[in-house]
């Protein structure tokens, strides 16, 4: 990535990446560590954040065309 985008951009991704990956017991977990590693992001680089609401916004736009196992399990 840092390769073909630059080490900006890499970076960006990194922490894009960081806030979806881990799996968690219950929700109110899942909420606390994604509440937790957006607060982390924003002090690094404030576009990490706006970039994953806009992904978020555009996965409320889009969801009317995902099936609907897929729009249920997004939800938990």
């Amino acid at each position: 990535m840092e390769e073909h985008f630059g080490a900006e951009i890499a970076t960006l991704v990194d922490g894009v990446t960081k806030i979806s990956e881990l799996k968690f017991d219950s929700v109110e977990e899942l909420q606390a560590e994604n509440f937790r590693k957006m607060i982390i992001s924003m002090i690094k680089d404030i576009r990490v954040i706006l970039i994953k609401f806009a992904d978020r916004l555009h996965n409320m736009r889009t969801i009317e065309f995902l099936p609907e196992r897929k729009t249920k399990a997004n939800c938990s």
